[in-house]
């Protein structure tokens, strides 16, 4: 098969919609080496987690129309397609270009998620219109919809009227980066860096009001004798600073950080608190069962998809849920070592194989 891909994000974004993007397209390529694979992208970048893109078993195809900005999809991307024979096209991120139908070329979209809907609070306007207006559409016009979680599923069927016979539900694979063994040294330079010890609390997300930092902080500030909270994630998180200080509570900001200290933060903390109160999938959830951490999770939306029967859950709209559920582990070394157990079998479902066979079991559906 000649399988091509809108490829922005995998040479252009180092987080969430770029992670999805590598390793989805390099699962492929490792496990279906026969297909050939394009990748579809207004630009190339130096970053380093582009560079494996750069070798000679991708064809990357700089888009045609210059100078298009945002339009560079809408404009251009169908007669590259034809140009190169490829059979299927696949929107990683939420988009389709236009004019696929008419050049009969078959197509596929990833929808992450539809929280511009269920949290327009934290959505300009504009955003919420264009998304609405472009996520609706590739629905529409793809021949296979996949969703990132049931619980994705359900909204798209929910807000767009798609048939649920057109979606698929199909996990992405997490990274196995985080299964391996951080070296001692970079454990022992992320406890310097942050003058922290083994034993800490880990919160991992950028700072969105539906991440719930907030409800973190108020189940805390409820809570004596605790060792101190380390947030990860981009963004200024004032006012969870502010509430912070006001309260006296412990808790360290680190700003963006590389995998290397994640995972080593991951593999060295006494749990993950991921209380959000909605997700497209919770991909910190994973990572963090896959370095034997365990998580205190919502109980709604795609949470409990992601966590099984490993994660321990909370309501979090209810602080004194989120503090009960983290005495309960921190005073209950057992009851952690049980939950870490569980997650050697939960995280099998996120592994390259089981979520790359069936992507291209729906890609041969379409030929």
């Amino acid at each position: 098969m000649h399988l091509a891909f809108d490829a922005k994000r995998i040479f252009h974004n180092s987080t969430g919609l770029g992670n999805y993007s590598r390793t989805t397209v390099q699962n492929l390529k490792t496990l279906f080496p026969e297909n050939k694979y394009f990748l579809i992208t207004p630009d190339i970048s130096d970053h380093n987690y582009a560079l494996p893109f750069l070798e000679k078993d991708y064809i990357v195809i700089k888009s045609s129309i210059k100078g298009a900005g945002a339009l560079w999809r809408t404009l251009g991307v169908s007669s590259d397609l034809i140009k190169h024979n490829v059979h299927i096209y696949h929107g990683l991120s939420n988009e389709l270009p236009a004019g696929l139908q008419s050049k009969r070329i078959r197509s596929v979209v990833t929808i992450h998620d539809l929280l511009f809907l269920d949290f327009p609070a934290d959505y300009k306007w504009a955003d919420r219109k264009i998304y609405r207006l472009k996520f609706q559409r590739a629905c529409e016009k793809a021949n296979k919809v996949i969703a990132i979680s049931h619980a994705t599923k359900e909204k798209i069927v929910d807000y767009f009227k798609i048939p649920e016979d057109k979606i698929s539900v199909i996990y992405q694979a997490v990274n196995p980066f985080y299964s391996a063994e951080s070296p001692e040294v970079i454990k022992a330079t992320v406890r310097r860096k942050w003058d922290i010890h083994y034993g800490f609390m880990l919160f991992v997300s950028a700072n969105s009001p539906r991440k719930n930092i907030m409800g973190v902080l108020k189940s805390l500030s409820l809570l004596k004798d605790i060792p101190p909270l380390v947030v990860v994630g981009p963004g200024k998180f004032t006012k969870a600073r502010e509430y912070a200080k006001k309260h006296k509570l412990s808790v360290v900001f680190t700003g963006r950080i590389s995998n290397a200290e994640l995972r080593a933060l991951y593999q060295q903390c006494a749990l993950l608190i991921y209380p959000s109160l909605g997700e497209g999938f919770g991909i910190p959830i994973v990572e963090a069962m896959m370095s034997k951490a365990p998580v205190i999770t919502s109980h709604l939306s795609s949470m409990p998809e992601a966590g099984g029967d490993a994660a321990y859950y909370i309501d979090p709209y209810d602080p004194d849920s989120i503090a009960s559920g983290i005495m309960d582990l921190l005073d209950h070394p057992e009851k952690r070592d049980e939950h870490i157990q569980k997650s050697f079998a939960q995280v099998k479902q996120f592994e390259a194989s089981k979520c790359t066979e069936p992507l291209v079991k729906l890609y041969q559906s379409l030929i």
